[in-house]
């Protein structure tokens, strides 16, 4: 599949390497104030680590009872596109996108979640 090829080859992605960190975490919130005012290096590197991870990126966070592999990626290759499009908003500090993606996120995880629910 294209995306398990660009998956393998992204160096953004890590699996659960990333699982020792907090797994509550508001994307919102910190894109928020990225908006308002960039983030120092510090914390652009945290933000960077928890978008590269499935468990701590914006797809963990919204979608937690959504069907996933062994690895945290949604099963839905619609969400996890918009999980990899997330990361790389964030790996280029652009933060205003990575907003938009979000939101995306957010709507893709609503609709799956209705499917499961009928």
């Amino acid at each position: 599949m294209v995306l398990d090829t660009y998956i393998a080859s992204n160096k953004h992605f890590k699996t659960n390497i990333m699982t020792q960190i907090e797994t509550e975490f508001n994307w919102y919130t910190e894109l928020n104030k990225a908006i308002e005012a960039e983030p120092s290096d510090e914390r652009c590197k945290d933000l960077k680590n928890r978008a590269s991870s499935w468990v701590t990126c914006a797809c963990g966070q919204l979608c937690k009872a959504l069907p996933r592999d062994g690895g945290g990626m949604p099963d839905d290759m619609r969400l996890a596109k918009f999980g990899i499009c997330f990361t790389d908003c964030i790996y280029n500090k652009n933060w205003p996108d990575a907003r938009i993606v979000l939101d995306k996120i957010e709507a893709r995880s609503t609709e799956l979640l209705q499917e499961i629910n009928q």
